[in-house]
């Protein structure tokens, strides 16, 4: 059995998938690697697919949001540490992040973000028993990362720590420049994208015209134009998200957390008067 479950999600990211890939295939069977195709329509699935010999390596295709991708690959996986990670960079040195997270656990998830600036985006490294007991990523294609760690917060389990270039850096790719072309092929499909982000954005924060004018770092007329009809479009179709909201999934995940620490505290104290047998 692995010792270290690493899970992403992917979209039309044929160009990123052998930098990927590359730093897994020198990793030992400690690490298993999950990986959720959530739709693509370029070769990305079949890229990976030449990967299929590498051991502990699961890949999976469902169409679906990037939060149920993520909750998908966590799910398929099997070590008792997981990582979420993403996909379009390239990690230097994944081992090493996962032998410091071992070396400062204290039962906590932990939220590696990097301190260069374009080196990369956030590893969420965490025991799974803890992620089981925060439900895991909401059902929705943007923000889902803000999902979880909101709930994280609500029970002070998220620890933020910066990184350095060491243990990761972005992949130089057309992904860098132009990340939106990879889902939106036509002005419509784009206009349905953002309108889409904007009410994921306004679900997860619960929030209104001003938080989506700071989003897009608009202001004036501008933003009267361009995000005052995608904010009113994105407020209508708050009702067709697919999670759970977060006044419901809050109370639910204090309460599994509170039970989680009294077993915990239960279990020490039966270990605690057991007979010593050095004595």
């Amino acid at each position: 059995m692995p010792l270290y479950s690493i899970c992403t999600t992917c979209y039309n990211s044929v160009s990123c998938v052998d930098g990927f890939m590359e730093p897994f295939t020198k990793l030992s069977n400690d690490y298993e690697l999950v990986i959720v195709d959530v739709g693509s329509s370029d070769e990305t699935y079949e890229k990976l697919l030449q990967y299929s010999n590498l051991s502990n390596f699961k890949l999976i295709r469902q169409k679906c949001s990037r939060g149920k991708g993520r909750q998908i690959a966590m799910e398929a996986s099997s070590a008792p540490v997981v990582a979420h990670v993403d996909f379009d960079v390239s990690y230097l040195d994944l081992a090493g992040l996962l032998n410091l997270y071992e070396k400062i656990n204290v039962d906590r998830i932990y939220h590696f973000n990097p301190v260069n600036p374009g080196c990369g985006t956030p590893v969420i490294i965490g025991n799974r028993k803890l992620f089981t007991i925060l439900k895991g990523f909401g059902d929705v294609n943007a923000h889902d990362d803000m999902y979880f760690f909101k709930k994280a917060d609500s029970v002070n389990l998220r620890v933020h720590i910066g990184l350095n270039f060491r243990y990761m850096c972005l992949k130089i790719n057309d992904m860098t420049s132009s990340r939106e072309k990879r889902y939106s092929k036509n002005f419509l499909s784009r206009l349905n994208r953002r309108i889409l982000l904007t009410r994921d954005l306004l679900f997860v924060s619960s929030g209104n015209y001003d938080t989506v004018k700071r989003e897009y770092k608009l202001n004036g007329w501008r933003a009267i134009i361009e995000v005052l009809p995608e904010y009113i479009l994105g407020k209508l179709l708050l009702p067709s998200v697919k999670a759970e909201k977060l006044d419901k999934a809050i109370p639910e995940v204090r309460k599994r957390y509170k039970e989680y620490l009294e077993e915990r505290e239960g279990y020490y104290k039966s270990t605690e008067s057991l007979p010593n047998n050095n004595a």
